[in-house]
């Protein structure tokens, strides 16, 4: 097998990659396509900046947490972030009050392939990546237009689409001289999101590491949210800080934002219960190529020849 890499080899390798021919002909316009349209979808449009930090922490009850992390990703093949981003995005919709979409930094793990053989599974060093994603919840729920479910399966499709983890964006945009300045021009997310998994008690202090003071690091974006479920002996609780800029929004609005968050993945899972199965999506058949639209196409086929009534008619 590949030998494991070092953090510096990492380094430079990276640095290697960023200038590559092949990494500049297959993303660049990718992600240039792809977040052209995101200025009029940050959650504080015309607000102005800030940078002083003030926190607010809310905690899901035991079955919405259940739901956010289990059922539904089990009902859509998805991630627990594909559903809590979704309701992020529906959440600043209904903020903003207009649109349909959400721009926003999205926080990975880091350790993503190269087009060389790397090994950083045993690595000691920090491999955050950050990339901007323009979510699209779809048709505009609040005039009569799609389902909480609609949107999901939409931004499922949105995240499954950003090339390789989202690794090269960082590279194209801060490693080669040639395509910074190009992506620099783009549209910047106000809004960052980090999903970080499950912690037990003993993990990072029960999450408490990572709490931040009011200036301990200062903020990047209007509002940032790291989310993480946390073993109690009260079960599992996924917990959430939205840390937000003051001066740009005040306590009242992200309080009132986290509800809409906390909302959204309620709705999500009353539409999921209530509906009955939810489908698949097209990025779960990725050697077909088939669109939204074919796959429920080819669903509700299947569908009918399911049906007593539809193969007696068809007998006939």
């Amino acid at each position: 097998g590949v030998p494991g890499t070092s953090f510096t080899r990492w380094a430079g390798l990276l640095a290697e990659e960023a200038v590559s021919p092949g990494l500049v002909a297959a993303e660049l316009d990718w992600w240039q396509r792809s977040l052209a349209a995101g200025g009029e979808a940050r959650l504080a449009v015309g607000r102005g900046s800030g940078t002083r930090r003030a926190t607010l922490t809310v905690e899901l009850p035991a079955d919405l947490t259940e739901a956010a992390l289990t059922t539904l990703p089990a009902a859509f093949n998805c991630g627990a972030d594909a559903v809590l981003l979704t309701a992020l995005t529906s959440a600043a919709v209904r903020h903003r009050g207009s649109g349909t979409g959400l721009l926003v930094h999205i926080e990975g793990h880091g350790r993503e392939t190269l087009s060389v053989p790397v090994d950083v599974s045993r690595t000691v060093g920090w491999f955050t990546t950050q990339y901007p994603v323009l979510l699209d919840a779809g048709s505009d729920r609040r005039e009569g237009g799609g389902t909480a479910v609609d949107a999901l399966k939409a931004v499922k499709e949105q995240l499954r689409s950003v090339p390789n983890g989202g690794i090269g964006w960082g590279l194209l945009r801060h490693l080669n001289p040639d395509t910074s300045p190009v992506l620099a021009e783009l549209p910047v997310p106000d809004v960052r999101f980090n999903y970080l998994g499950r912690f037990t008690a003993e993990d990072a202090a029960g999450g408490e590491l990572l709490d931040a003071a009011p200036d301990a690091v200062p903020l990047g974006h209007a509002v940032e949210i790291d989310a993480y479920a946390k073993e109690s002996a009260d079960g599992l609780r996924l917990e959430a800080t939205f840390s937000y800029a003051e001066g740009v929004l005040a306590e009242v609005e992200v309080r009132e934002l986290a509800r809409l968050w906390r909302e959204g993945i309620a709705v999500l899972a009353r539409e999921t219960a209530e509906g009955g199965p939810v489908g698949a999506t097209p990025s779960d058949f990725p050697l077909v190529g088939l669109s939204m639209d074919q796959l429920a196409m080819l669903e509700g086929d299947l569908a009918d020849i399911g049906d007593p009534a539809t193969e007696a008619e068809g007998g006939r």
